[in-house]
C-alpha cells in the first residue's frame, strides 16, 4: 500500500516531530511504501507566502 504522510514542521522541533517520524518508520517496518509531504512553517518568511497561510 501507499501512503502519503502530510506533516508540517513548526519552527521549534516538538514530540509532535518525533511521533511522525516513528510513524513512517513502523510503516515502513510493516511492508507500506510512504511517501512523505513535509512542509515547515519557515517557508512562510515571504510576504506572499503569508497570504496563503491563513486559507
Amino acid at each position: 500500500m501507499k501512503i502519503i504522510q502530510v506533516h508540517n514542521y513548526y519552527q521549534q522541533a516538538g514530540g509532535e516531530d518525533a511521533l511522525v517520524e516513528d510513524e513512517r518508520g513502523m510503516l515502513e517496518e510493516h511492508g507500506q511504501v510512504v511517501i512523505p509531504f513535509y512542509r515547515t512553517n519557515n517557508e512562510i518568511g515571504a510576504s506572499s507566502n503569508k497570504l496563503f497561510a491563513n486559507c
